[in-house]
């Protein structure tokens, strides 16, 4: 959702695009990103997007901490790699020009400061999480999570392909729970079947079986209430694609 918390970025997968849609009555009211094509040059054209998310971060092209803007991200999935959109305002978003692209996405897609070296490469990334000067991001073709910095700096990866815990097999979703150094990852996997919930050490925490064997989807969070952040205010739904339904998981 969009920070006055009433309109919501939608992935339209197949469509090539991200809608805005408000909640009162599902109209859509916006598309923030559209247009079918390969990266070229910082282009803002998409191939499959799946994942998409918004914080308010530190400017990532200045070094005053109190430069604070709106960023939407994109897991731009057939293109392999995270477009950063700056947000311009609550309902005004920048449209598909070059510009609009933060310096950042580049690094994300060819590696940090400039390095093609196999660890920074993403392989049909699919979800984004946002903590703190953080960016986490499902890296699913590689059955990892990659951690950034807000400037799109990369940091270091969690797990390797296997069905340890800790381990992945073709994660999906992605949500963070909690405050400070006690958060928890939640991911979902679609082969694996299951969700883990794993320190942000990359340490396993937790491990929960799909009902029924589903192949698992996407993560999102629901706020129970306004109080605070900590992680027993929140309900936690995870979708299972094999069977058309989604599961609420609570701490």
């Amino acid at each position: 959702m969009d920070g006055s918390g009433t309109v919501a970025f939608i992935a339209d997968t197949h469509n090539h695009r991200i809608v805005q849609m408000r909640l009162s009555d599902g109209a859509q009211v916006g598309t923030a990103i559209s247009g079918v094509g390969d990266f070229l040059n910082g282009g803002t054209a998409l191939r499959f997007p799946r994942g998409v998310t918004w914080a308010i971060m530190q400017n990532p092209n200045t070094w005053w901490k109190q430069d604070m803007i709106r960023v939407l991200f994109v897991a731009d999935t057939g293109n392999n790699r995270i477009l950063c959109l700056h947000v311009n305002g609550v309902d005004t978003y920048k449209n598909a020009a070059p510009n609009a692209v933060m310096s950042f996405s580049l690094k994300w897609y060819k590696g940090s400061v400039g390095s093609d070296a196999a660890q920074y490469q993403l392989k049909h990334p699919m979800a984004i999480a946002v903590h703190g000067e953080s960016v986490w991001i499902v890296d699913s073709g590689n059955d990892r999570i990659v951690q950034y910095n807000h400037r799109g700096l990369y940091l270091r990866s969690l797990g390797t392909k296997g069905t340890a815990p800790g381990q992945f097999m073709q994660p999906w979703g992605l949500a963070i729970v909690g405050l400070g150094d006690g958060a928890r990852l939640i991911v979902s996997e679609w082969q694996g079947k299951r969700v883990q919930v794993l320190a942000l050490s990359g340490a396993p925490v937790q491990t929960i079986a799909a009902p029924g064997g589903g192949r698992l989807g996407g993560v999102a969070l629901f706020r129970r209430d306004d109080l605070d952040r900590s992680a027993d205010r929140w309900r936690i739904a995870v979708t299972d694609r094999s069977n058309s339904r989604f599961y609420l998981l609570k701490r």
